[in-house]
Formats: structure tokens, sequence, C-alpha cells
């Protein structure tokens, strides 16, 4: 597959800015166990992406945007970042247009990346803080300025 560095950063853009950063309630299909907390059945339940994606054992300095944690040659340390990114959640019901949107934005982002010469406007806070909605809606930054290729 090809355009691997524009793909990485994709996926860590979606990793620090998930659309959708809240959890989406599933309900519990039996007792459990979870984490010493026991889960009745159906009981709802969720893991919010936001929070799995920012989580240290699984992507070292979480707040730092490293698309080069996804270039990596190794299957295993691929299944592991994997294993805690679902920017469009996971499962049968994860977004049915997951696809699509994946190509909308290698697309989008390549065309824009060829046409313009982007730099930020402002210096880049750490940490961009999303709103916990279902679907894009509004942010506040950052804001870009962009200059036409030449």
């Amino acid at each position: 597959m090809g355009c691997k560095y524009l793909r990485a950063c994709v996926e860590e853009a979606l990793r620090m800015a998930p659309g959708v950063p809240g959890y989406l309630v599933r309900e519990s299909g039996r007792d459990g166990v979870i984490d010493g907390h026991i889960i009745p059945a159906r009981a709802n339940v969720g893991v919010p992406g936001w929070t799995k994606h920012r989580d240290p054992a699984v992507f070292p300095e979480p707040q730092v945007f490293k698309p080069q944690r996804w270039l990596t040659d190794s299957d295993e340390e691929l299944r592991r970042l994997r294993s805690a990114h679902f920017p469009f959640s996971y499962g049968p019901r994860a977004c049915i247009g997951k696809n699509l949107a994946y190509n909308t934005i290698y697309l989008t982002m390549a065309r824009i990346a060829f046409l313009f010469e982007i730099e930020s406007r402002e210096p880049l806070p750490l940490e961009f803080h999303v709103k916990d909605h279902f679907a894009a809606g509004s942010k506040n930054g950052p804001f870009l300025k962009f200059t036409p290729a030449k």
C-alpha cells in the first residue's frame, strides 16, 4: 500500500482527535468482572476512545504527534497499536462508512498537501481540546495558513 507517511499521519491525527472521542454505549451480554468491578448482564458499558488513545503503555508520549509510531516494520507492534486504536468504533457496530471516510481523508489530504504549503498561524498547543459529541462538530483550531505551492 502506497503513501505510507500520509497514512501514518492520518492514523496519528485520528488517534489524537477522533471524530467520536467519548464512548458509545453497549449492553453487556452476561455477568463479568472488569478490573475487579462486577458488571452485571445487561449493564450499559463503554470505553472512551479518547482515553484509550492516550494510554502511555500503548502509545509512549501520547500527547506528542508522532506519525512514525505507525511506520514500524514489526507486525507485533502494529497489532499492539491497533488493539487500542479505534477511531471509528469496533466490532459489528463500528462505523459503516469507515472505508469511505479513510479514502476521503487520504484523497483530500494528499490533494491539499500537493496544492499548498501549510503552516500554523500560531504556536501549536501541546494538547488540543476535543468536544465529546457523536459526530464531527464544531472544533476550535488549530488555525492554519495555506499558501499556494510553487
